[in-house]
Protein backbone atom coordinates (compact mmCIF):
# COMPACT_ATOMS: atom_id res chain seq x y z
CA UNK A 1 0.00 0.00 0.00
CA UNK A 2 3.09 2.05 -0.58
CA UNK A 3 2.60 2.11 -3.92
CA UNK A 4 1.74 5.57 -5.09
CA UNK A 5 1.84 5.50 -8.87
CA UNK A 6 1.21 2.38 -11.45
CA UNK A 7 1.94 2.78 -15.00
CA UNK A 8 1.45 -0.24 -17.40
CA UNK A 9 1.61 -0.21 -21.35
CA UNK A 10 -1.85 -0.69 -23.01
CA UNK A 11 -0.23 -3.00 -25.17
CA UNK A 12 3.34 -4.56 -25.39
CA UNK A 13 4.71 -3.55 -28.73
CA UNK A 14 7.12 -6.18 -28.47
CA UNK A 15 4.94 -8.97 -28.22
CA UNK A 16 1.40 -7.48 -29.14
CA UNK A 17 -0.23 -8.57 -25.86
CA UNK A 18 -3.05 -6.25 -24.72
CA UNK A 19 -3.14 -5.84 -20.84
CA UNK A 20 -6.13 -5.54 -18.84
CA UNK A 21 -6.79 -1.63 -18.18
CA UNK A 22 -9.88 -2.16 -16.09
CA UNK A 23 -8.10 -4.78 -13.50
CA UNK A 24 -4.98 -2.27 -13.45
CA UNK A 25 -6.57 0.63 -12.65
CA UNK A 26 -8.80 -0.91 -10.52
CA UNK A 27 -6.01 -2.38 -8.13
CA UNK A 28 -4.39 1.08 -8.89
CA UNK A 29 -7.40 2.91 -7.06
CA UNK A 30 -7.74 -0.07 -4.02
CA UNK A 31 -4.11 0.58 -3.05
CA UNK A 32 -4.83 5.09 -3.31
CA UNK A 33 -2.34 5.09 -6.44
CA UNK A 34 -2.65 6.87 -9.56
CA UNK A 35 -2.82 5.17 -12.65
CA UNK A 36 -1.04 6.08 -16.12
CA UNK A 37 -1.40 4.31 -19.01
CA UNK A 38 0.74 4.07 -22.34
CA UNK A 39 -1.15 3.88 -25.26
CA UNK A 40 1.44 4.53 -27.70
CA UNK A 41 1.38 0.70 -28.82
CA UNK A 42 -2.72 0.04 -28.67
CA UNK A 43 -3.79 3.18 -30.56
CA UNK A 44 -3.91 2.14 -33.96
CA UNK A 45 -5.55 -0.98 -33.23
CA UNK A 46 -8.59 0.00 -30.88
CA UNK A 47 -10.52 2.51 -29.10
CA UNK A 48 -9.09 4.93 -26.63
CA UNK A 49 -11.29 5.51 -23.42
CA UNK A 50 -10.81 6.71 -20.65
CA UNK A 51 -13.57 6.83 -19.11
CA UNK A 52 -14.18 3.11 -19.31
CA UNK A 53 -10.80 2.18 -17.53
CA UNK A 54 -11.28 5.39 -15.16
CA UNK A 55 -7.50 5.92 -15.72
CA UNK A 56 -6.09 9.18 -14.13
CA UNK A 57 -3.51 9.78 -17.23
CA UNK A 58 -3.15 8.41 -20.66
CA UNK A 59 -0.63 9.03 -22.83
CA UNK A 60 -0.35 8.44 -26.88
CA UNK A 61 1.82 8.81 -29.82
CA UNK A 62 -0.68 10.18 -32.97
CA UNK A 63 2.15 9.15 -35.10
CA UNK A 64 1.09 5.17 -34.37
CA UNK A 65 -2.60 5.87 -35.63
CA UNK A 66 -1.43 7.44 -38.48
CA UNK A 67 -0.80 10.78 -37.68
CA UNK A 68 2.37 13.61 -36.64
CA UNK A 69 5.02 12.94 -34.68
CA UNK A 70 3.50 14.62 -31.72
CA UNK A 71 2.39 13.81 -27.93
CA UNK A 72 -0.57 13.44 -26.57
CA UNK A 73 -1.70 13.50 -23.09
CA UNK A 74 -4.93 12.92 -21.16
CA UNK A 75 -4.99 13.58 -17.15
CA UNK A 76 -7.49 14.21 -15.02
CA UNK A 77 -8.67 18.24 -14.58
CA UNK A 78 -8.22 18.29 -10.91
CA UNK A 79 -4.56 16.40 -11.37
CA UNK A 80 -3.46 18.78 -13.95
CA UNK A 81 -4.42 21.74 -12.26
CA UNK A 82 -3.11 21.05 -8.83
CA UNK A 83 0.03 18.59 -9.72
CA UNK A 84 3.08 21.07 -10.07
CA UNK A 85 4.77 20.73 -13.64
CA UNK A 86 8.19 21.48 -14.82
CA UNK A 87 7.49 24.79 -16.09
CA UNK A 88 9.39 28.24 -16.13
CA UNK A 89 8.31 30.96 -14.25
CA UNK A 90 7.22 33.28 -16.80
CA UNK A 91 4.81 30.71 -18.13
CA UNK A 92 0.83 30.27 -17.90
CA UNK A 93 0.03 28.78 -14.61
CA UNK A 94 -3.52 27.46 -15.76
CA UNK A 95 -4.69 24.78 -17.84
CA UNK A 96 -6.02 25.41 -21.99
CA UNK A 97 -8.72 28.52 -22.51
CA UNK A 98 -9.33 30.97 -24.62
CA UNK A 99 -7.16 33.72 -22.40
CA UNK A 100 -3.94 32.23 -22.70
CA UNK A 101 -4.93 30.78 -26.03
CA UNK A 102 -5.63 27.65 -25.29
CA UNK A 103 -1.59 26.71 -23.85
CA UNK A 104 -1.18 25.17 -20.68
CA UNK A 105 1.31 25.05 -17.73
CA UNK A 106 1.90 21.65 -18.94
CA UNK A 107 3.05 22.77 -22.05
CA UNK A 108 6.88 24.40 -22.58
CA UNK A 109 6.02 26.85 -25.04
CA UNK A 110 3.93 27.79 -28.33
CA UNK A 111 1.88 24.69 -29.43
CA UNK A 112 3.08 22.95 -32.49
CA UNK A 113 -0.25 24.29 -34.52
CA UNK A 114 1.00 22.33 -37.41
CA UNK A 115 0.86 19.14 -35.80
CA UNK A 116 -2.35 19.49 -33.78
CA UNK A 117 -4.05 20.35 -37.63
CA UNK A 118 -2.17 16.73 -38.26
CA UNK A 119 -3.46 15.01 -35.12
CA UNK A 120 -7.43 16.13 -36.01
CA UNK A 121 -7.30 14.65 -39.81
CA UNK A 122 -5.69 11.47 -38.64
CA UNK A 123 -8.76 11.19 -35.67
CA UNK A 124 -11.20 12.07 -38.73
CA UNK A 125 -9.53 9.51 -40.89
CA UNK A 126 -10.15 7.25 -38.54
CA UNK A 127 -13.97 8.03 -38.21
CA UNK A 128 -14.46 7.79 -41.83
CA UNK A 129 -13.27 4.24 -41.40
CA UNK A 130 -16.64 3.86 -39.23
CA UNK A 131 -18.59 5.47 -42.28
CA UNK A 132 -16.94 2.97 -45.28
CA UNK A 133 -17.06 0.18 -43.18
CA UNK A 134 -18.34 0.24 -39.87
CA UNK A 135 -22.34 0.77 -40.99
CA UNK A 136 -22.78 4.37 -39.44
CA UNK A 137 -25.88 6.06 -41.58
CA UNK A 138 -25.07 9.16 -42.85
CA UNK A 139 -28.81 10.45 -42.44
CA UNK A 140 -28.28 9.51 -38.77
CA UNK A 141 -26.28 12.41 -37.79
CA UNK A 142 -23.35 10.74 -35.53
CA UNK A 143 -20.94 11.84 -33.38
CA UNK A 144 -17.62 11.51 -33.86
CA UNK A 145 -17.23 9.59 -31.84
CA UNK A 146 -19.57 6.94 -32.31
CA UNK A 147 -17.63 7.10 -36.14
CA UNK A 148 -14.59 5.92 -34.26
CA UNK A 149 -16.27 3.47 -32.06
CA UNK A 150 -17.58 2.23 -35.95
CA UNK A 151 -14.37 2.65 -37.00
CA UNK A 152 -12.19 0.90 -34.71
CA UNK A 153 -14.72 -1.97 -34.54
CA UNK A 154 -14.33 -2.75 -38.31
CA UNK A 155 -10.32 -2.58 -37.98
CA UNK A 156 -10.66 -5.08 -34.77
CA UNK A 157 -12.71 -7.16 -37.16
CA UNK A 158 -10.40 -6.86 -40.02
CA UNK A 159 -7.25 -7.61 -38.02
CA UNK A 160 -8.84 -10.40 -36.52
CA UNK A 161 -8.68 -12.35 -39.37
CA UNK A 162 -5.21 -11.69 -39.76
CA UNK A 163 -3.97 -12.32 -36.80
CA UNK A 164 -5.75 -15.57 -36.69
CA UNK A 165 -4.07 -16.38 -40.26
CA UNK A 166 -0.44 -15.47 -38.88
CA UNK A 167 -0.85 -17.29 -35.99
CA UNK A 168 -2.17 -20.52 -37.55
CA UNK A 169 0.17 -20.34 -40.98
CA UNK A 170 3.32 -19.52 -38.57
CA UNK A 171 2.90 -22.87 -36.52
CA UNK A 172 3.43 -24.91 -39.76
CA UNK A 173 6.60 -22.80 -40.52
CA UNK A 174 9.58 -25.25 -39.62
CA UNK A 175 11.71 -23.36 -36.68
CA UNK A 176 9.48 -20.48 -36.44
CA UNK A 177 8.66 -19.20 -32.78
CA UNK A 178 6.53 -16.54 -32.08
CA UNK A 179 6.46 -15.21 -28.93
CA UNK A 180 3.87 -14.40 -26.32
CA UNK A 181 0.27 -15.28 -26.94
CA UNK A 182 0.47 -17.57 -30.21
CA UNK A 183 -2.51 -19.51 -29.57
CA UNK A 184 -5.08 -18.40 -32.40
CA UNK A 185 -8.32 -19.24 -30.15
CA UNK A 186 -6.92 -15.77 -27.83
CA UNK A 187 -6.42 -13.62 -30.57
CA UNK A 188 -8.72 -10.83 -29.26
CA UNK A 189 -5.59 -10.53 -26.24
CA UNK A 190 -2.93 -9.46 -28.59
CA UNK A 191 -2.47 -6.95 -31.61
CA UNK A 192 -1.20 -7.99 -35.21
CA UNK A 193 2.25 -7.39 -33.43
CA UNK A 194 4.44 -10.32 -33.74
CA UNK A 195 7.95 -10.96 -32.40
CA UNK A 196 9.10 -14.01 -34.18
CA UNK A 197 12.53 -16.08 -34.22
CA UNK A 198 14.29 -18.49 -36.48
CA UNK A 199 16.04 -21.48 -35.63
CA UNK A 200 19.82 -21.02 -36.91
CA UNK A 201 19.34 -17.01 -37.75
CA UNK A 202 19.69 -14.00 -35.51
CA UNK A 203 17.15 -11.49 -35.49
CA UNK A 204 18.65 -9.05 -38.07
CA UNK A 205 20.03 -12.16 -40.46
CA UNK A 206 16.21 -13.13 -40.31
CA UNK A 207 15.18 -9.66 -40.78
CA UNK A 208 17.60 -9.53 -44.27
CA UNK A 209 16.34 -12.13 -46.24
CA UNK A 210 12.72 -11.30 -45.00
CA UNK A 211 13.60 -7.82 -47.15
CA UNK A 212 15.35 -9.76 -49.74
CA UNK A 213 11.46 -11.46 -50.21
CA UNK A 214 10.03 -7.86 -50.58
CA UNK A 215 8.81 -8.48 -46.65
CA UNK A 216 9.55 -5.71 -44.08
CA UNK A 217 10.78 -5.83 -40.90
CA UNK A 218 12.83 -4.62 -37.63
CA UNK A 219 14.77 -6.55 -35.51
CA UNK A 220 16.23 -5.87 -32.12
CA UNK A 221 14.77 -5.39 -28.35
CA UNK A 222 12.27 -2.52 -29.30
CA UNK A 223 12.33 -0.59 -26.21
CA UNK A 224 11.39 -3.69 -24.21
CA UNK A 225 13.20 -5.25 -21.53
CA UNK A 226 12.04 -8.97 -20.94
CA UNK A 227 14.18 -10.37 -23.43
CA UNK A 228 16.77 -11.97 -21.03
CA UNK A 229 13.46 -14.19 -19.46
CA UNK A 230 12.64 -15.20 -22.81
CA UNK A 231 16.08 -16.03 -23.32
CA UNK A 232 16.49 -13.91 -26.09
CA UNK A 233 19.40 -11.65 -24.31
CA UNK A 234 22.07 -13.04 -26.50
CA UNK A 235 20.51 -11.94 -29.95
CA UNK A 236 19.24 -8.75 -28.80
CA UNK A 237 15.47 -9.64 -28.96
CA UNK A 238 13.82 -11.03 -31.90
CA UNK A 239 12.50 -9.63 -35.09
CA UNK A 240 9.11 -7.73 -35.68
CA UNK A 241 6.26 -7.65 -38.40
CA UNK A 242 2.96 -6.07 -38.04
CA UNK A 243 -0.06 -5.43 -39.95
CA UNK A 244 -3.13 -3.49 -39.66
CA UNK A 245 -5.95 -2.17 -40.87
CA UNK A 246 -4.55 -1.52 -44.83
CA UNK A 247 -3.16 -4.56 -45.07
CA UNK A 248 -5.30 -8.16 -46.21
CA UNK A 249 -4.64 -11.88 -46.08
CA UNK A 250 -2.40 -11.74 -49.40
CA UNK A 251 0.00 -9.52 -47.15
CA UNK A 252 -0.24 -12.26 -44.25
CA UNK A 253 0.50 -15.35 -46.90
CA UNK A 254 3.14 -13.38 -48.76
CA UNK A 255 5.24 -12.96 -45.17
CA UNK A 256 4.38 -16.50 -44.20
CA UNK A 257 6.10 -17.75 -47.13
CA UNK A 258 9.02 -15.41 -46.60
CA UNK A 259 9.37 -16.96 -42.97
CA UNK A 260 9.21 -19.94 -44.73
CA UNK A 261 11.85 -19.46 -47.01
CA UNK A 262 14.07 -17.66 -44.75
Amino acid sequence: RRTKLVAVGVASNGLGTIHDMDRVCAAARDVGALSFLDAVHYAPHGLLDVEATACDFMVASPYKFFGPHAGALFGRRALLDTLAPDKIALSDDGLPRAENCHMSRWELGTSNFEASAGVSACVDYVASLGDRFGGVAADSAPSRRDRLRAGFAAIALHEHLLKKQFLEGAAAVPGLSVHGLDDPTRATERTATFAVSKAGLDPAALVERLADRGVIATSGNHYCSFWPALGLDAVGGAARLGFLHYNNCADVARALEALDAA
